[in-house]
């Protein structure tokens, strides 16, 4: 699916949108982290996160899906980069890190393969927090047992006094809401088996229970 071209093009024609919030809910943190990596002072890390935003915001206009898998990502990329670039030419400074933003610029590297990995790890860690107020205790246990601890069904039937049905059926419901807000960022054929790959990922951490936040029964 190319959504996440879909809802750049809603970002694009009104930066209120729903689609323009869920990437400016989601995207600070990560690029902070890459920023500082890239070794942005920590004092600069906010301003330069929210200018390499402005920017994405800026250029909507100009990105256009060429049907490749992760297109996004390397656009993204790609902008993160030439705001460093520019910061570090506004400061005068030789980058800290010059060989590690050369080595990112490359898409071919194994930093940039790194970007792509990190990239779709954090988006779907960063949905599994916000969908997690939407479901019972019982239905988010069973699917955090089940997709990321990858427990068997029956072991998960008995603990929690449900019958096997119930798991598959609440880790499908599970699925289908992280499937349904992963497409605003994730702009490849992400389906529910690349997506339990995802989660199986050592890096994926069970979101804390007891959000607050509007549940829904079961």
């Amino acid at each position: 699916m190319k959504t996440s071209h879909l809802t750049l093009k809603n970002a694009q024609q009104n930066k209120d949108s729903a689609a323009w919030e869920k990437l400016a809910q989601v995207y600070p943190p990560l690029i902070s982290n890459w920023l500082r990596q890239l070794g942005i002072d920590e004092s600069d890390v906010g301003d330069l996160t929210q200018e390499v935003l402005f920017a994405l915001v800026a250029s909507l206009g100009e990105f256009e899906h060429n049907g490749r898998t992760g297109a996004f990502r390397a656009w993204l990329r790609r902008i993160t980069i030439n705001r460093c670039r520019r910061f570090w030419n506004e400061k005068k400074k030789r980058p800290v890190q010059l060989e590690s933003l050369d080595e990112l610029a490359d898409p071919d590297s194994n930093a940039s393969k790194t970007w792509d990995r990190v990239h779709n790890e954090f988006i779907v860690q960063r949905i599994l927090e916000l969908i997690r107020p939407k479901f019972t205790e019982k239905t988010f246990l069973t699917f955090v047992r089940s997709a990321i601890h990858g427990e068997p069904a029956k072991d998960i039937a008995n603990d929690l006094g449900i019958s096997i049905a119930q798991v598959y059926k609440f880790k499908f419901r599970v699925m289908q809401k992280l499937i349904a807000e992963s497409k605003y960022f994730l702009d490849q054929n992400e389906d529910a088996d690349v997506l339990s790959q995802i989660c199986n990922s050592p890096h994926i951490k069970p979101p804390a229970s007891g959000v607050n936040g509007v549940q829904h029964a079961e």
